[in-house]
């Protein structure tokens, strides 16, 4: 099992709070918040990608109120508002919000299983076959 070393992924801690921080922060909060409502997404992957998954674990360490009140209010709002669009959607559209999470789902087992390597040009077939299997679970 290989670990990755995700400080080169972050930008630098964020111990200062300035309207763009926290407008930074806010977002991250919003959106890793709204990922971990859907199965087969990582909070913590949107965290990294944003680059604030260091500054965070920092602050929650230190106890930094005021780096966590504009995260934590992001993550609120993320919550409630992805909760309630997954709602509307399974309302709406059932089948087709089903056979997505089925895919996110799915498609996430490739990233899970240590040594499993799907790309060399496999992953092409392992999607057309999750695709597959969607359609036949949700149209047979």
């Amino acid at each position: 099992i290989r670990f990755m070393d995700i400080s080169i992924y972050s930008r630098d801690i964020i111990d200062e709070l300035s309207l763009r921080n926290a407008i930074m922060l806010f977002a991250s909060g919003f959106v890793a918040a709204s990922a971990m409502v859907i199965p087969g997404l990582s909070g913590s992957f949107i965290l990294i990608v944003f680059g604030v998954y260091n500054s965070i674990i920092v602050a929650v360490s230190e106890l930094n109120i005021l780096i966590l009140i504009p995260f934590g209010v992001g993550v609120i709002l993320g919550f409630l508002c992805m909760i309630r669009v997954i709602e509307y959607l399974l309302k709406a559209f059932k089948i087709q919000t089903y056979m997505g999470i089925l895919g996110l789902v799915t498609g996430s087992l490739v990233l899970i299983f240590p040594g499993f390597e799907f790309f060399n040009g496999w992953i092409n077939v392992y999607i057309i076959f999750n695709s597959w299997i969607c359609d036949f679970v949700f149209y047979v």
